[in-house]
């Protein structure tokens, strides 16, 4: 005997061990499957999640039976529980457990009902063959304890591993459907909604959401999900479709059968707790091409918002920044257009920054002194000595080219250099 279990090196333990055990663990093997059964019986009332009908039934007893059979190997060597591999015939209940989504607690409660369940058989065995000195059954629990404790660790080990493996496949594939979707490949419909568990006959809203690379997130891509997925309950929708683009950029589509308006789009707002993230939301759009189509809207929204330099915790939606997307797509175009239009408008200081508000508020109101000066809530001879300001500053009158003076000072916010 190897005398590997710290327990049974003393004189004592070792006649235990050696005269009532080893001898009742030949005795056991016979028994190993017989026992194994009952035992999934047992674990079949009790966890029907993980042994629910008769083919998870005999994989667990398949496993139950390794294992007291392994435990009966143990007691002839004397090998120390701790230092014991599951054996390879339990990993299938373990794997089964993982691809039917029965939570790990259900799998380590089945572990201990049937090291109960199978006990109370090896106490009988014990009575039945003259083993059962007091001396023996305080070993052979105290061992059988070490050995349940060991089991049950290696099987959390094998449930997270299978457990990621399955969630790294899974994500994966849904990565490849969305690639295939957005890339405008074609697809079943009706096959792709039901792997990707989300309805793509509906209407569709993408949001992206995202975090500068100075911002302080412990975990940046569940702290932007759990964002989305706040916007995602605002919004009625209980089953987002996440998708993660990037190390700090999460993806989102939420599907109904009527799509809100722009005003319930505008009125949402990032909760407190999302101190340093950005969210561009597309416009609502039907189908596998609109699914397509508003994430192409996010993805310009985002792009216009970090030209706009944007804050964190705002939302900004395609609808309400188009112009700007369209209009800078060649950027270095868009910032001649407007240095052209505006002139000495473009300069950053403080003075010319109040004439350009005034005069998009004024160009707005119709050229109206008055309205401008209630809307701003100053004297109209202040409106009107601004506009001349900015008469001199663009070296013409802002009655010509007034559709293009109103583009210019649309896209003045995105075209200027951090300079």
């Amino acid at each position: 005997m190897g005398g590997r279990y710290p327990p049974i090196q003393e004189p004592q333990a070792q006649r235990t061990w050696s005269g009532l055990l080893h001898p009742w663990a030949g005795e056991l093997r016979p028994q190993a499957r017989a026992f194994a059964e009952r035992a999934a019986a047992r674990v079949q009332g009790e966890v029907p999640e993980l042994v629910c009908n008769s083919e998870a039934s005999a994989e667990f007893a398949t496993a139950v039976e390794g294992s007291i059979l392994q435990f009966a190997e143990s007691v002839d060597t004397g090998e120390d529980p701790a230092q014991i591999e599951l054996p390879p015939v339990a990993l299938p209940m373990v794997r089964r457990a993982v691809h039917h989504s029965v939570p790990l607690n259900k799998v380590i409660h089945s572990v201990r009902a049937a090291r109960a369940d199978v006990w109370e058989q090896m106490l009988a065995l014990l009575a039945d063959g003259g083993h059962d000195s007091p001396d023996a059954v305080a070993l052979l629990s105290r061992w059988l304890l070490a050995y349940v404790d060991r089991f049950s660790e290696t099987v959390e080990q094998v449930y997270e591993a299978e457990y990621e493996k399955r969630e790294h496949t899974a994500a994966a594939a849904q990565t490849q459907m969305i690639d295939t979707i957005l890339a405008g490949r074609p697809i079943d419909v009706s096959t792709t909604s039901q792997r990707l568990r989300y309805e793509l006959k509906r209407e569709h809203i993408a949001m992206i959401a995202w975090a500068e690379e100075s911002a302080e997130l412990p975990a940046p891509i569940a702290s932007l999900q759990g964002a989305l997925r706040r916007l995602a309950t605002a919004l009625g929708c209980e089953h987002p479709l996440f998708e993660p683009l990037g190390p700090r950029v999460m993806g989102m589509w939420v599907a109904s059968f009527e799509p809100p308006g722009a005003e319930r789009i505008d009125a949402l707002r990032l909760a407190a707790e999302d101190t340093d993230v950005r969210v561009a939301v597309g416009e609502p759009a039907p189908g596998v091409s609109g699914f397509r189509r508003s994430h192409q809207d996010a993805l310009e929204a985002r792009r216009v918002a970090g030209l706009m330099r944007r804050p964190a915790r705002t939302i900004t939606r395609y609808g309400a920044v188009a112009l700007n997307a369209i209009a800078t797509v060649d950027l270095d175009q868009a910032q001649a257009f407007v240095a052209r239009e505006l002139g000495g408008l473009t300069a950053r200081d403080d003075a010319t920054t109040r004439i350009v508000a005034t005069l998009g508020i004024f160009l707005d109101e119709g050229a109206n002194h008055r309205r401008t000066a209630r809307q701003l809530n100053i004297h109209e001879n202040t409106v009107r000595y601004r506009i001349e300001q900015a008469e001199a500053l663009l070296g013409r009158s802002t009655r010509e080219r007034v559709r293009d003076l109103h583009m210019a000072l649309s896209l003045l916010p995105v075209t200027q250099d951090d300079a």
